[in-house]
């Protein structure tokens, strides 16, 4: 499950609205996770060096309560929907060579 959903960012790679995060670890650095590009999903994009958390946090709108409950609800479906996609897509060797259709 994601982390509390702290702000909104737009995705220097695609242009769409991007959630900010803080990571769980010791370090608790901020990260942004964009699901819904017009590309397809840019995914998690974790910028740990110094410019790059400076750029997060100059750039983050913060959210009000409402709107930060409804994007973390719609940024766990769009993760959701993404691995799914990616589990799909994923083929192995056994349907390579018998050529299993239903994935």
């Amino acid at each position: 499950m994601a982390n509390e959903v702290l702000g909104v960012v737009t995705c220097p790679h695609c242009g769409s609205d991007a959630t900010v995060h803080r990571q769980a670890s010791r370090n608790a650095k901020l990260y942004y996770r964009c699901y819904d590009g017009p590309k397809g999903p840019c995914g998690t994009v974790q910028i740990t060096l110094e410019g790059g958390q400076w750029w997060l946090t100059n750039n983050m709108r913060p959210l009000t309560g409402a709107e930060a409950e409804e994007a973390a609800h719609e940024a766990a479906e769009l993760a959701r929907e993404a691995q799914l996609k990616a589990a799909k897509q994923k083929s192995g060797i056994f349907t390579a060579l018998f050529g299993d259709d239903d994935a």
